[in-house]
């Protein structure tokens, strides 16, 4: 998506209320949804539900545009630091 992507969906020329009143709110209530999301695929692994933008998509396509997403927002916003050499969710050191 181009950097300055308007959705459509959303209002033009104004930000949509915040949801949370904290961070730490906000970041408890996205782990509560993305156990929904998880659940929901385990319940119905044939689903493809519509993305407006990107159509229809399966469990894994859903977790690429995730991590795409949230990537892209947290840096927008600064909540995601650190330093690519250091960067290695997946080992132990």
């Amino acid at each position: 998506m181009p950097k300055d992507f308007k959705h459509p969906v959303l209002p033009k020329d104004m930000l949509l209320l915040l949801k949370c009143s904290t961070l730490a709110d906000a970041i408890g209530e996205l782990n509560v949804e993305l156990g929904e999301f998880r659940e929901y695929f385990r319940k119905n692994p044939e689903v493809y539900p519509v993305n407006p933008i990107m159509g229809e998509l399966n469990f894994s396509e859903w977790v690429i545009f995730h991590n795409c997403y949230f990537t892209h927002h947290y840096n927008q916003f600064g909540l995601l630091f650190y330093k690519e050499k250091e960067v290695n969710l997946l080992r132990t050191k």
